[in-house]
C-alpha cells in the first residue's frame, strides 16, 4: 500500500534530508534557503521516491524549487501513475 502524499509527509522528508526542523519549512521556502547543494537535492529526490514509491524527474528540482512545488510534484506524479 502506498504512503499518502500529504504536505506534512513531504515536509518531514525534506526536513530530515536538509537536517532542519519541520517548523522551519514554509510553502515558499526554497532548497537554496535551506542551503541544499545539487547533491543534497538529488538525495532529496531519492528519499521522496523511496518514501512515496514514485518516480520523479530530478531535472525539475533546483535551488529555486519551493516546498509547495515539491509537494505538488509528488502529488502530480502519484496521480499520473494511477
Amino acid at each position: 500500500m502506498a504512503v499518502d502524499i500529504t504536505p506534512e509527509a513531504v515536509k518531514e522528508v525534506i526536513a530530515e534530508t536538509a537536517s532542519v526542523s519541520e517548523h522551519d519549512l514554509a510553502d515558499a521556502t526554497t532548497m537554496r534557503d535551506l542551503g541544499m547543494a545539487s547533491l543534497d537535492v538529488a538525495d532529496l529526490v531519492f528519499s521522496l521516491e523511496d518514501e512515496f514509491n514514485i518516480d520523479l524527474n530530478e531535472e525539475l528540482f533546483d535551488g529555486d524549487t519551493t516546498v509547495a512545488g515539491i509537494v505538488a510534484l509528488c502529488v502530480n506524479q502519484r496521480k499520473a501513475a494511477e
